[in-house]
């Protein structure tokens, strides 16, 4: 699945959220490694879509984790925990949207 259109909306910024939640957790839980996260969330995307400059942010950090994984590993499961409540700080500023559809699939991927 790819998601090719993000419209800047407020609920597509907390979608967004939820997918970095969601590879945080992974991470924390070893269920993916380090190196799948920015296969999950790519290193231009801060600079390609407009969010709110503290998911930019966040999506920077998480790029960093690469680096705390090889040069202060004692660190990491921290930073990942910090990384995550940061998220879900970020998660809470966020009104419920209940009525939009989050996702949307065409034909073609077979939904």
């Amino acid at each position: 699945m790819k998601i090719t259109e993000i419209t800047n909306e407020k609920y597509d910024e907390k979608m967004f959220l939820v997918i970095i939640l969601g590879t945080l957790e992974a991470v924390i839980n070893k269920k993916i490694t380090i190196n799948e996260v920015n296969s999950i969330l790519p290193v231009g995307m801060h600079k390609k879509y407009k969010f709110n400059k503290k998911i930019n942010d966040l999506l920077i950090e998480c790029h960093y984790i690469e680096d705390f994984e090889s040069l202060l590993p004692n660190e990491l499961e921290s930073q990942l925990h910090e990384l995550k409540e940061q998220t879900l700080l970020l998660l809470s500023e966020y009104n419920e949207y209940s009525n939009v559809r989050w996702l949307t699939m065409g034909i073609q991927d077979g939904f």
